[in-house]
C-alpha cells in the first residue's frame, strides 16, 4: 500500500513537473512571438516611410523629366517658352501631365525615343542613388 502511494505521489509529482515545463515553454514562445511580432510591426514602419520617401524622389524626377522634355521639345519645335508667348508648351502638347489631356501621346518616334532616353537616364541615376 505505501510502495503505491509512493508511486501515485511520484507520478503526480512528475505530472505537476511536466505541466509547469510547458507553461515555461508557452511563456517563453509566448514572448518570443510577442518581439517578433514589434519587430515585424517596426519593420512594416520603416518599409512605408521609405516607400513614401521613394515616391516623393520619383515624384521630383518625373516633374524634372517633364521639364526637360518640355525643354526639349520646345526647343526642338521652334516654339517659345515665355509666359507671354501663345505658342508653348500647351499650344505643341507637350503640358504637364497633370494639366495635359489624357491619353496625349507622342507625335514621332523621334520624341517617344527621346524621352525614352531621358527616362533610362535617370533610372539609372535613381539606381545609383538608392544603391
Amino acid at each position: 500500500m505505501s510502495g503505491t502511494l509512493q508511486k501515485l505521489r511520484l507520478s503526480t509529482m512528475k505530472a505537476e513537473r511536466r505541466a509547469q515545463e510547458l507553461d515555461e515553454r508557452e511563456t517563453h514562445l509566448s514572448k518570443l512571438l510577442d518581439n517578433r511580432t514589434q519587430e515585424v510591426a517596426g519593420l512594416e514602419q520603416t518599409v512605408a516611410q521609405l516607400e513614401k520617401d521613394l515616391h516623393v524622389k520619383e515624384e521630383k524626377w518625373r516633374l524634372q523629366d517633364n521639364d526637360r522634355l518640355r525643354l526639349y521639345f520646345s526647343q526642338k519645335l521652334g516654339q517659345a517658352d515665355q509666359p507671354g508667348d501663345r505658342a508653348g508648351p500647351h499650344a505643341a502638347g507637350l503640358a504637364r501631365p497633370h494639366t495635359a489631356v489624357a491619353g496625349q501621346g507622342f507625335k514621332t518616334s523621334a520624341e517617344a525615343t527621346a524621352h525614352e532616353a531621358l527616362h533610362e537616364e535617370q533610372v539609372s541615376k535613381l539606381t545609383q542613388e538608392v544603391a
